[in-house]
């Protein structure tokens, strides 16, 4: 049998908020091996832990209201996405929950000694963002508690130029090309 790794998907999304840090403290007390989260930008360019490209489904007003119409969480800024409340959508026990930002998730993965997997939905962020979020990691210290996702090759062989020693995975097309270059 091959070793495997019990993966939080958003943390321990079937009973907390998914990508809160509600669900990534359940997923360490569970004894994961790694939590996969979804990387998103504010209009101030700070990254926040969000699976959505709005925040709709899963943000409310503080009072619990839900929005009418989208509202893409690149549309505003930190401080508004931090006013809404990203647990009573969830279930009224999460109230108050906030989205997270990328700073409070890598220090809580490194505190916790949990591994971190971005989605492979960075490869749509831009080459700014990418780096924001390159240069946050590295600042923080936290290279040996990421891992990145992709679902190309030519992707993955950006991060791994970036970090040599972070686990890489790869969701792409399985060809024999594929598999001869992930071989390497």
């Amino acid at each position: 049998m091959h070793p495997y790794i019990l993966e939080a998907h958003q943390g321990v999304a079937t009973e907390c908020p998914g990508n809160t840090m509600a669900a990534f403290r359940a997923a360490a007390r569970q004894g994961y091996g790694m939590i996969e989260l979804d990387t998103k930008f504010t209009a101030d360019d700070r990254c926040v832990i969000l699976h959505d490209t709005t925040v709709n489904r899963t943000g409310r007003r503080k009072d619990g209201s839900a929005f009418p119409d989208p509202v893409p969480i690149g549309s505003l800024t930190l401080a508004q996405a931090k006013a809404l409340d990203f647990g009573l959508a969830f279930s009224p026990e999460f109230r108050g929950e906030e989205i997270p930002t990328l700073e409070e998730v890598l220090e809580f993965a490194k505190a916790a000694a949990i591994p971190l997997k971005f989605d492979n939905v960075l490869q749509s962020h831009t080459l700014r963002q990418q780096e924001i979020l390159f240069r946050t990691v590295r600042q923080l210290g936290a290279e040996a508690w990421v891992g990145f996702t992709g679902n190309s090759l030519a992707y993955l062989t950006m991060v791994h130029k970036e970090f040599p020693d972070a686990m890489l995975h790869y969701d792409g097309p399985v060809t024999e090309e594929s598999l001869q270059a992930l071989g390497k």
